[in-house]
């Protein structure tokens, strides 16, 4: 995340909490700050140094901008910037509030910590803010020693050997996957990743899966064995063959390449601080089968269940860890000017899933406010065109799709997640018209 980070393509998270209701401007900013202090990482430096390994400089006494803004929370969008983490704290808030509606926005960088971790941030400063009202919610205090053991992933020294022929299996196909020739969504060139960030970034298009709807999706994908992740990734790779032929872009020959990001925080580590602890893994198809629905489910819920078994997300780490051997050897991987993935597609799942404050509807209820919509942002690298983060927030599925201006429009990029929405409703229509159904 550190050297992946560049002026053009900011390794950051945003995520914004769309409230109906008032704001205490002191209580919200008091528990800004209470939560800001059980995390050292939030406002810690990294020492970059030319012959070393970048370490973290941690300073309780650092602090960071909470902007305010007396706007429509519905259309203001403010300026996020751009963290260069060696030198500033890389986090900031705003809060945009006008009469009986204001949103909650965080901006952070991928450096520090991840999506799970920044949601989990946001959930305990409402928790703060609304104890703040005579409220006594338990609020789980985080242990900063555990920093230093984040990266044994709940692994013992048994279960470490037990691994080791799926790792050695895992390092061999990715030998494999290195050597594959990825295709980027649209072969559009670009500019110097150098260049400033373009203007009002990041770019969003944003839908949503009803309750309803998604009840159905989740029941179609347990009578039929499978995940709801596992549809997505199929469902996406779909969308992607549909959008790119609809366009004349590619050959049937292409690799399309769908990174997952996986949690790797094991069960009892509930008490980590804000960080990074987690991996990716890919998910390649060739175009000439895009549009094979069964086998691209098949072969997802196949693909899945192999990484989960085998723990192949560690892989990627231990790539890493090759790399580091190098001098300088995780910039230059980095930095490599070809399509490393067409996209990342991240599924965080429920968020808020066991929290004291949801209401009977499942959504957050705080002092005089109720949090009706939340939107996240995931960051991509370049000549990946666009990232789609999944979220369920009030049992209804949240799509966010962060798309870079240089490759597509707003109209190609809407079109890209109507695709994906088509597959979802595609399905859940043939399971409606099943003989029997009603």
């Amino acid at each position: 995340m550190f050297h992946e980070d560049q002026p053009g393509y900011p390794s950051r998270i945003v995520q914004e909490l769309h409230f109906e209701g008032k704001v205490d401007r002191k209580n919200l900013e008091d528990s800004i700050r209470e939560i800001t202090s059980m995390h050292p990482l939030l406002t810690a430096l990294v020492d970059d140094r030319s012959f070393g390994t970048p370490h973290w400089l941690i300073d309780d006494s650092r602090s960071f901008p909470i902007h305010w803004h007396h706007q429509c929370p519905l259309s203001f969008k403010p300026d996020l910037k751009r963290f260069d983490i060696t030198r500033e704290v890389a986090l900031e808030i705003h809060v945009i509030e006008n009469q009986d509606r204001w949103n909650l926005l965080l901006n952070i960088s991928h450096v520090i910590c991840d999506g799970v971790a920044s949601s989990s941030f946001l959930h305990d400063i409402l928790l703060a803010y609304d104890n703040r009202f005579r409220k006594a919610h338990k609020i789980r205090p985080s242990n900063p020693n555990l920093l230093r053991q984040r990266n044994q992933y709940g692994l013992s020294f048994t279960k470490k050997i037990a691994l080791l022929p799926a790792q050695i299996a895992g390092l061999a196909l990715a030998l494999t996957l290195i050597r594959r020739k990825v295709s980027p969504l649209s072969p559009v060139s670009l500019s110097e990743p150098e260049r400033p960030q373009s203007e009002n970034s990041p770019h969003i298009v944003s839908r949503k899966l009803d309750r309803d709807r998604y009840s159905q999706f989740q029941e179609l994908a347990q009578q039929r064995g499978k995940s709801v992740n596992d549809y997505c990734i199929a469902f996406l790779h779909t969308a992607i063959g549909s959008w790119r032929k609809r366009q004349g872009i590619g050959s049937i020959h292409d690799w399309i390449r769908i990174s997952i990001p996986k949690n790797l925080r094991p069960d009892s580590g509930h008490d980590l601080p804000a960080c990074n602890v987690i991996s990716i893994v890919p998910i390649d198809r060739q175009s000439k089968g895009l549009n094979n629905r069964t086998r691209l489910l098949k072969k997802a819920h196949e693909d899945m269940t192999f990484i989960k078994k085998g723990r192949l997300a560690l892989t990627f780490l231990a790539i890493l860890w090759i790399h580091r051997l190098r001098p300088n050897g995780i910039r230059r991987m980095s930095h490599r000017d070809i399509c490393r993935t067409t996209t990342v597609l991240s599924n965080i799942g429920r968020i808020f899933r066991h929290s004291p404050l949801l209401d009977k509807n499942q959504k957050l209820k705080i002092e005089n406010a109720t949090l009706q919509k939340v939107v996240t942002v995931a960051p991509f690298r370049p000549r990946t065109n666009f990232t789609l983060f999944l979220s369920v927030y009030a049992e209804e599925l949240y799509m966010d799709l962060n798309y870079d201006p240089q490759a597509l429009t707003k109209p190609q990029a809407v079109e890209l997640l109507n695709d994906f929405i088509a597959e979802i409703a595609s399905a859940l229509k043939n399971v409606d018209s099943r003989p029997g159904k009603a």
